[in-house]
């Protein structure tokens, strides 16, 4: 008996844990809620296979730049598209400035030849040149700052280095360098620099060069900006141009000049003319005075500074001799146009050799009048306007002068008044006979005259003897 009820025991006391269980669980739900962790949702995942999520999309913008060189080798930046867990809008970063970048530091421009050399063997002398650089932007914050300096070569000895030195009034920013404050070049800026004179050597072209340029905006390492202009420079080709007709083969030398010879230590430059006479002479050369020489012919010249590459590397042909033209007859001018005053001649018609009178009306009483024959222009003289302002003219017809019609034109030489008449000549004959003006039938009756006189007197002079 004893012994059954120990073997049920253990049975009774399970099922009583277990109802006490059921029993809390059913009473308490609640109390077990608030002991257990909430669930959270996995993003990355659902309850089946894994997922990969997709990357953030980007875009790139890339800036590229107008104007000189990029030293930093870059230009482009990254504009982030995907939204932060908590909905941030998209972050852009800054563009660069259109323009050359350049280094902060102490501000010293130079100017630069690398992109387009100079001819072999030269180098440039910058001094005598002026710069000008303008800010628009400087340290963040629009600018007008603007400033000007000279390129002297400081050195006596060293002529080819160059310190460009800003005029005093300059509105830049300046820090001290240890010498004293001086111009400087200060990060987050954006300016051109323009050369606005170029050097007296004549080296580059006569004509304004820039460039635009940016800087960093935090400051960059080393104490100067290294601020450099890229130019062009100005050495042309020349050649020659024989216009006098010299034979292909012409040999002519160049030389710069000094007076009339060459520059001392010069060495002529040959060319030889093709079958057009032009010649182009080998190398570049400077602008300024140069000596022409064609056997003992010696022709000096001016050449002038190019304005650009395409005025500098077409050669400039040196005209040499005086062309050889061909003569043409020189054109008969015609009779003045002017609206003809009152003319008259004393002969309609006459014959060449004899005496024409023109009488011309319509100037100004005193006026001298100038009187021309046409077509052949025979100038008649001048004539002084009576006070009926009428001119006359006496004059013989010319020999020469063409049988046809012909004009005469009177021009008042004050009052410009224009007064014409025509005649007609006739070929020359027997009329020439009349050309001494004298009429002889009076002097065929004053001799019949004379004759009767003698005749009676001879009478007389018989009866006087008969009678004695």
């Amino acid at each position: 008996m004893t012994s059954r009820l120990l073997a049920r025991r253990p049975l009774q006391l399970g099922g009583l844990l277990l109802a006490a269980t059921t029993v809390g669980l059913a009473t308490s739900p609640a109390a077990l809620a608030e002991d257990l962790p909430t669930p959270q949702a996995d993003p990355s995942a659902d309850a089946g296979t894994p997922q990969v999520l997709p990357p953030a999309p980007t875009t790139s913008t890339t800036t590229s730049t107008t104007t000189g060189t990029d030293t930093t080798g870059g230009g482009s930046s990254v504009t982030d598209q995907s939204a932060d867990q908590d909905g941030a809008a998209p972050q852009v970063a800054a563009a660069n400035p259109p323009g050359a970048h350049f280094g902060t530091g102490k501000l010293n421009p130079s100017l630069n030849t690398t992109a387009d050399p100079l001819p072999a063997g030269a180098v440039l002398a910058a001094a005598g040149a002026q710069l000008e650089i303008r800010f628009s932007q400087m340290g963040g914050a629009p600018s007008t700052a603007s400033g000007t300096c000279d390129l002297v070569a400081p050195y006596p000895s060293s002529p080819l280095i160059t310190d460009c030195r800003f005029r005093p009034g300059h509105s830049l920013q300046t820090q001290d360098y240890g010498a004293g404050p001086a111009p400087t070049l200060p990060a987050d800026s954006v300016f051109t620099l323009t050369l606005v004179q170029p050097p007296t050597s004549g080296q580059l072209l006569a004509a304004p060069m820039s460039v635009q340029g940016w800087t960093d905006t935090t400051a960059s390492p080393g104490l100067d900006s290294d601020l450099r202009l890229a130019v062009r420079h100005g050495y042309r080709a020349l050649g020659v141009a024989v216009v006098d007709g010299a034979p292909a083969g012409t040999r002519v030398l160049l030389c710069p000049a000094v007076g009339n010879g060459c520059a001392n230590g010069s060495t002529p430059v040959p060319a030889t003319t093709d079958a057009s006479g032009l010649a182009t002479f080998d190398g570049r050369y400077l602008p300024g005075d140069y000596l022409l020489i064609r056997g003992t012919e010696r022709t000096r010249f001016t050449v002038a500074p190019a304005t650009t590459t395409t005025e500098r590397d077409t050669p400039l042909l040196l005209s040499l001799g005086v062309p050889v033209t061909p003569l043409t007859p020189t054109p008969t001018p015609a009779p003045p146009t002017s609206a003809p005053g009152a003319a008259t001649a004393a002969s309609a018609t006459l014959a060449v050799g004899r005496q024409q009178t023109v009488t011309a009306g319509g100037f100004t009483p005193g006026e001298t009048v100038r009187g021309t024959l046409y077509s052949t222009p025979v100038d008649l003289g001048t004539a002084v306007a009576d006070a009926q302002g009428v001119a006359t003219f006496t004059f013989t017809v010319p020999a020469g002068l063409e049988v046809g019609v012909h004009t005469v034109t009177a021009v008042g030489l004050t009052s410009g008044s224009t007064s014409t008449v025509t005649f007609t000549v006739t070929a020359g004959g027997d009329a020439v006979l009349a050309t001494t003006g004298v009429d002889v039938a009076p002097l065929l009756g004053l001799g019949a005259l004379a004759v009767g006189a003698g005749s009676a007197l001879a009478f007389a002079g018989t009866r006087r003897r008969r009678t004695a």
